[in-house]
């Protein structure tokens, strides 16, 4: 059985069952997901690194293999919290925007291009060390493929690698006003 190692109400630590696939294992190799559903993966990304922010937690280590489709909930878990930081006195704002840049180097960017960003570290299993040694800015290298993206998606990626964002929510307001351009819907 698998599980997510997850905080409850009370903000204590439990195990929940997760019936699922990892979101990179749903999707081939040099493939994409629609960008309707990968916006609403980024959306709920989002919501959970905004639960982990609020209660002083960097996440730090995102890649495909930790975002993990859980079928019972019809959502998104992030899994392997172990190179987390929780920092008790409140989080610095660089803790966040190395998060937020992470999460765009080696999330984000991966889940609407195919690939991670250009210089992020590999997708394979990641010591504490590697990740206190990931970069805090990323080059930005559209391909052919990424012309597909539009131009508001690609300049919030461009955000994220370079530092643009200081919280969270802001990626979220960008990317969910792209979602509802694309589709002419509001999600909440």
């Amino acid at each position: 059985m698998r599980a997510l190692l997850a905080l409850d109400r009370r903000g204590a630590l439990r195990f929940a069952p997760l019936g699922g696939e990892t979101f990179h294992a749903l999707v081939p190799e040099d493939a994409r997901a629609a960008l309707p559903d990968s916006l609403v993966l980024a959306l709920q990304i989002c919501d959970i690194l905004q639960y982990a922010h609020d209660r002083n937690i960097v996440y730090r280590d995102h890649k495909l293999l930790h975002y993990y489709w859980d079928v019972a909930s019809h959502g998104v878990a992030m899994i392997d919290w172990n190179i987390a930081k929780r920092h008790s006195a409140g989080l610095p704002e660089a803790e966040i925007q190395f998060d937020l840049v992470q999460l765009g180097a080696r999330g984000l960017h991966h889940i609407f291009t195919g690939r991670p960003a250009q210089g992020s570290l590999p997708l394979g299993p990641n010591r504490p060390e590697d990740i206190e040694k990931a970069s805090t800015h990323y080059p930005v290298n559209w391909t052919y493929d990424d012309e597909r993206l539009p131009n508001p998606l690609r300049t919030v990626l461009e955000r994220m690698l370079n530092q643009g964002y200081t919280q969270v929510a802001e990626v979220k307001t960008d990317l969910l006003a792209i979602y509802q351009q694309l589709h002419g819907t509001e999600i909440k």
